[in-house]
């Protein structure tokens, strides 16, 4: 009833007009670290839909989007509320985020706590990768979705450690890959992982399993993958022991992942690096880095900061830091984040193919709450338009709740730019999975030619 309550009083708000303003900054310490102009806080924001079952603890949302269009939600749903015992589940919406299917399992095992990834190909099928960690023994699981229900789970690895992330890209026609990290003790605390799935006679096959990084220096935390236009695979991951993130690729034909390669080095983010994620745009690999400054987490300055390597497709790009380009502040001022529960700001790519009227585009998604506010994290989205600095950041939720975790998705339909975002709504009692839609005008208009 709580929740109903602060959702009704935000409704209310947002009808009558009426919108509060806090504006803010963090202190400037170096010039990479220097905030943009403040950023307004507004309360003027969507109205939420709840995905999650009334009653039911989830946490940890991941939204997909197949090529028709179709919305996909994975969470882990508590087991009689309890969060260290959850499954994977998931809901459909197959009119752009209106409605959305009753929540069901992907899959359900005893006793364990749940890491979920999904992805559509581009037939339209769902897939998913997740963790289970039981009594003290991690495993990997992957399934597929290509009729109205889930494949058996095939588990990928198993090791006496936790796994921290996985992540899965569709990255060609029939081609599926999956990477995760996992920890087998000592001398091989924290490796990253891969499988490559295809689509032969109907049924998705599992090809070897390859280690993305193998020396002691490179071990990692959190991976994420992305795919450019030919098919290469594009990995980074956060060091298990020095904060830094590293970055590795695995060209179309060849058997191995290339040696990984600092993407932080000598600049201010060195040492200060997590939770990254990587996209592919316009043929150049994109890292968003959570940026932490020094400090006790919850009480320190974050921000996104993002650095970038042209020509993707190019076997031996990307492979040296002096291919990146210099850091990029892209959230604008710096927030905070709760100490022990998000840890850091952790954005979230999401990219927008060309439509018949707009140009390609890469959005962000990212959570924080103002230094000096109430400590209620919000979601935020912003994207690359005139190179990140277009717009002012979004603001998706209210500042009167706790909303973290976002995971979000973009479609152009004609000039119209949809984005599609789900994230964790906490409160005192509970946790849910919630669903915003917003609009963007982000992005060139290509006017049709009109002959006479």
């Amino acid at each position: 009833m709580v929740k109903q309550f602060v959702r009704s009083v935000t409704l209310l708000m947002a009808l009558l007009g009426l919108a509060t303003a806090v504006y803010f900054s963090a202190p400037a310490t170096t010039t990479a670290e220097t905030p943009f102009p403040p950023i307004p806080l507004r309360e003027r924001v969507p109205v939420p839909s709840q995905i999650s079952a009334v009653g039911k603890n989830v946490d940890s949302p991941t939204l997909a989007q197949a090529p028709n269009g179709q919305l996909m939600v994975s969470f882990n749903q508590w087991v009689a509320g309890n969060a260290e015992n959850s499954d994977p589940y998931y809901s459909i919406s197959a009119n752009n985020g209106q409605t959305w299917t009753t929540p069901a399992p992907i899959a359900t095992l005893a006793n364990t706590k749940s890491i979920t990834a999904i992805t559509y190909d581009s037939n339209n099928v769902a897939h998913a990768v997740w963790s289970e960690t039981q009594l003290g023994t991690t495993k990997v699981f992957y399934a597929n979705r290509q009729t109205g229900s889930w494949s058996a789970p095939l588990e990928l690895a198993s090791a006496p450690f936790a796994s921290q992330g996985v992540d899965i890209v569709a990255s060609r026609p029939g081609v599926v890959d999956v990477i995760w990290d996992i920890d087998y003790g000592p001398p091989t605390d924290g490796l990253i992982q891969h499988k490559r799935f295809t689509l032969s006679g109907g049924t998705w096959t599992g090809g070897t399993t390859l280690t993305v990084n193998d020396t002691f220096t490179t071990f990692g935390l959190v991976p994420a993958i992305a795919a450019d236009s030919n098919g290469n695979l594009h990995a980074v991951w956060q060091g298990q022991f020095d904060a830094q993130i590293y970055y590795s690729r695995l060209n179309v034909g060849a058997g191995a992942w290339t040696q990984p390669s600092f993407l932080v080095s000598t600049d201010i983010l060195s040492g200060k690096s997590y939770e990254p994620d990587v996209a592919v745009y316009n043929n150049t690999v994109y890292v968003g880095i959570s940026y932490r400054q020094d400090g006790t987490i919850g009480t320190t300055f974050q921000a996104v900061f993002e650095r970038h390597c042209g020509n993707a497709t190019g076997a031996t790009s990307c492979l040296a830091p002096t291919g990146w380009s210099p850091i990029r502040n892209i959230s604008g001022s710096f927030l905070k984040v709760t100490a022990n529960d998000p840890f850091y700001i952790a954005p979230q790519f999401a990219l927008m193919q060309a439509g018949q009227y707009r140009q390609a585009n890469l959005f962000v998604h990212y959570h924080g709450f103002i230094p000096g506010g109430e400590g209620n994290e919000m979601v935020w989205r912003t994207d690359a338009c005139s190179e990140w600095a277009g717009s002012l950041p979004a603001q998706l939720t209210a500042s009167n709740e706790r909303s973290i975790n976002p995971s979000g998705q973009v479609r152009v339909s004609g000039s119209i730019v949809t984005a599609h975002t789900a994230y964790e709504g906490v409160s005192l009692a509970s946790r849910a999975i919630y669903y915003v839609q917003s609009s963007s005008n982000c992005g060139q208009i290509f006017l049709p030619l009109i002959q006479k």
